[in-house]
């Protein structure tokens, strides 16, 4: 495929590794050295609160070899130096395994153990022995695991339901079917199931009475379940046909292999759908969902208005059914299952692109920080598969409740799960159409859109998901796609038909990427980063919504496949794939290079008082995930700055603040800046790159990939004044090499 401005590779010889410098210092007392005593007397007192709720009955479900499960919290000061408080705790073999508090950790250790641990901190002086001192005093509370803590959500009035119960990490695989079985013995448990996620996580699925669930819950030492999830299943709305009177439609041919999964319920193989899909169709279900998404993700927005114009319908992409859904809902479970099933397959491997149109209703667990079993495995997929999930952000109706823009901030119009997924593109929506009755303007964020908050930068962009007028209704303000029956065209509204729009750019991008010969194991982290990166939106002069509110609704913008592989005249978007963390022998020692420099020329040509520039970069990765922490949950971080290299040869920060231009959120792995520079002085950029890595990975050598896009654009005040910087960069500096791809792929 020709594109006239195509993006540049960054030259390897630009890319410096380094590694980290400090640590080994003696651990710091926290608080007040006359506190000790009293503080030590605490801990003792918390640990024979544990050792006098062991003296009494045993529980009937208890874990192996007087295993005790437990809580430690630590000081706020101490958590910045994790691998500090806990080498008390280990040094007396107690298991600090999960972070699931702000300053909680779950912990595990056997009787013995810990009547050792609690005798020795008893023992402890703050003069014979300083170093373990500073370790207690980094220690808050020892407490048996809350009822509150174990609980993902509360468990409403049913008197039966599914859940998912998770075992504490450090039992193994034959330890925990010892405790399923004692666990299939009990009143109450009418079904269940033990197996290990795809995140590592050992569960419990099953159908159990509350009275059940109680009992689990309940703070005793000796249970070894440390987490209870209520399962909820995902229901997908159903969409109006009305029939448009359309006949002999020409199908245009489709250019290129791009390919999506969709993950619904199913797919209709009428006269509009077929010719596009891989494998067979469904035959059984309520269809009508399934076949909307996938008709948007093949023809794109606006169907109805193509075939209006000149009776043709233009397809970009294929699709391929993954039917998950059983009479309108679907089991988590059974959802996570078919998909395995699917990745591991070797037939499949040409589908690297998924989209999911479906979401909980509750956002009960993201609103608490955790991490559902739904939204847990999508992530261990993304990350075991090095795959792409393209996820709806969900839909509220608390503009029946409240105005609009107001009933977009409520608490209950917050992301559901799974679109807190850190590894998937979460998807809003905005309107392409508004009237007199409309709740929303034109381009505004469609009135349904669940939004994220400022802790959750969700969703990550948005597409267009229609309109509700004041009745709630959608009739010629919603968005069109195919019905199941042939010769007619839905309407309907909601972020489940803007999310396949994105999975049809992202799916074209990989097709596109593919075609340049890339290392595959790259193409994934560099489709995403391109979708954010081309992602732009402008809130309408006239709407009330306040502009720091804006990103919480639709992240990044809209993004545009044309604007993801080309350059403007002004501009140059230059690409970089690596893998950071990877090891070198120097002078006999093994050394972790921990950094990344890379480094990007920004020609002379844009010196000048007059002139004004712009950078702006995106870095994305998928990230491993901890076994069951919520707070730790992604255990890789890269961290990304920007510097100056200045004409004299000083390196200078860029300065970037906070804030949704310059997103950049430790543990997140989508990292954004953007920053005007004026009076430019001339010299060269570097993008600084420094992995961190925490809990199972903390002793481990990891190797992270990752993808980074940058973009250098001239914006001087005076159009007339800017330079052709692609032309600049392509003739005067040719060690930057253009991405060429020989896909043929339709450009809409």
């Amino acid at each position: 495929m020709q594109v006239e401005r195509p993006l540049f590779q960054i030259p390897q010889e630009n890319i410096r590794t380094d590694s980290k410098t400090g640590g080994g210092k003696p651990p710091k007392y926290i608080g007040e050295k006359s506190d000790f005593e009293h503080h030590k007397l605490q801990r003792v007192q918390e640990l024979d609160r544990i050792f006098s709720i062991i003296s009494t009955d045993e529980p009937s479900i208890a874990g192996p070899d007087n295993s005790l499960f437990f809580e430690v919290e630590f000081h706020e000061e101490a958590l910045s130096k994790s691998v500090q408080p806990r080498k008390l705790l280990e040094a007396s073999n107690i298991d600090v395994y999960s972070q699931r508090g702000e300053r909680k950790f779950f912990a595990s250790a056997t009787e013995e153990n810990l009547q050792s641990f609690r005798d020795s901190v008893s023992g402890l002086t703050l003069s014979d022995n300083k170093h373990d001192a500073a370790y207690l005093s980094a220690v808050t509370s020892i407490d048996p695991i809350s009822r509150e803590d174990k609980l993902v959500l509360d468990l409403g009035e049913e008197t039966e339901m599914k859940a998912f119960l998770y075992f504490a990490d450090t039992l193994s695989i034959n330890e925990c079917k010892v405790v399923h079985a004692m666990i299939e013995r009990q009143d109450g448990v009418s079904s269940s199931n033990f197996f290990v996620a795809e995140s590592g996580a050992k569960v419990v699925y099953g159908k159990f009475s509350r009275s059940f669930v109680d009992a689990i819950s309940d703070p005793d030492p000796r249970i070894p379940i440390d987490k209870i999830e209520r399962a909820v299943d995902f229901v997908f709305p159903q969409s109006i046909a009305f029939d448009c009177d359309f006949n002999d439609i020409e199908l245009r041919d489709l250019t290129g292999n791009a390919v999506v999964g969709v993950v619904d319920s199913g797919i209709a193989g009428n006269d509009l759908i077929s010719p596009f899909l891989l494998g067979s169709s469904a035959t059984t279900g309520n269809l009508s969902h399934g076949t909307f998404v996938a008709s948007r993700t093949i023809y794109g927005n606006n169907i109805e208005h193509q075939i209006r114009t000149d009776n043709t319908l233009i397809a970009y992409a294929k699709v391929v059914d993954l039917p998950v859904m059983k009479n309108g809902s679907g089991d988590p479970k059974d959802i996570i299952s078919a998909m395995k099933d699917f990745l591991e397959n070797p037939d499949n491997a040409h589908v690297r692109v998924f989209n999911l149109s479906l979401n909980s209703e509750n956002p009960a667990d993201v609103l608490a920080g955790k991490k559902s079993f739904f939204t847990r495995e999508l992530d261990a997929l993304a990350h075991k598969h090095k795959v792409l999930f393209i996820v709806s952000a969900g839909n509220h109706d608390t503009a029946k409740m409240l105005p609009f823009p107001a009933c977009m901030l409520n608490e209950i119009s917050r992301i559901t799960s799974p679109a807190d997924s850190l590894s998937a593109i979460t998807v809003g929506s905005v309107t392409d159409a508004a009237s007199t009755r409309s709740i929303a303007l034109f381009n505004e964020p469609s009135p349904f859109s669940r939004v994220g908050s400022a802790e959750i930068y969700k969703p990550d962009v948005t597409h267009y998901g229609g309109n509700l007028d004041t009745y709630f209704g959608c009739a010629g303000i919603g968005v069109n796609g195919c019905d199941i029956q042939n010769g007619k065209i839905s309407e309907s509204v909601g972020t489940s038909f803007s999310a396949p729009l994105v999975s049809q750019i992202a799916a074209r991008l990989y097709d596109y990427l593919e075609a340049t010969n890339r290392d595959k194991r790259f193409l994934t982290d560099l489709t995403k980063a391109l979708v954010i990166h081309s992602a732009v939106y402008e809130l309408p002069d006239d709407s009330g919504i306040k502009k720091e509110d804006v990103s919480r609704m639709v992240g990044f913008g809209i993004p545009d496949f044309s604007r993801s592989i080309s350059c403007a005249k002004s501009e140059a978007t230059f690409i970089h794939t690596g893998s950071i963390g990877q090891s070198v022998e120097i002078k006999d020692k093994e050394i972790k290079k921990t950094k990344h420099k890379i480094r990007v020329v920004v020609p002379e040509s844009l010196v000048g008082k007059d002139k004004k520039i712009r950078v702006r970069g995106t870095l994305v990765y998928t990230p491993p995930i901890s076994v069951s922490g919520d707070v730790d949950y992604s255990l890789v971080d890269v961290a990304c700055n920007l510097y100056f290299i200045n004409g004299k040869g000083n390196k200078s920060s860029a300065q970037l603040s906070s804030g949704t231009e310059n997103y950049r959120s430790k543990w997140n792995p989508v990292k954004h800046f953007e920053k005007t520079f004026t009076a430019y002085s001339g010299g060269e950029w570097e993008v600084w790159l420094t992995l961190t890595t925490r809990g199972s990975l903390d002793d481990e050598i990891h190797v992270q990939d990752y993808a980074l896009i940058l973009t250098v654009e001239d914006v001087t005040s005076d159009p007339s004044q800017r330079i052709d910087l692609h032309s600049l960069i392509k003739a005067e500096h040719r060690e930057y090499v253009s991405i060429e791809s020989r896909a043929r792929i339709q450009v809409q």
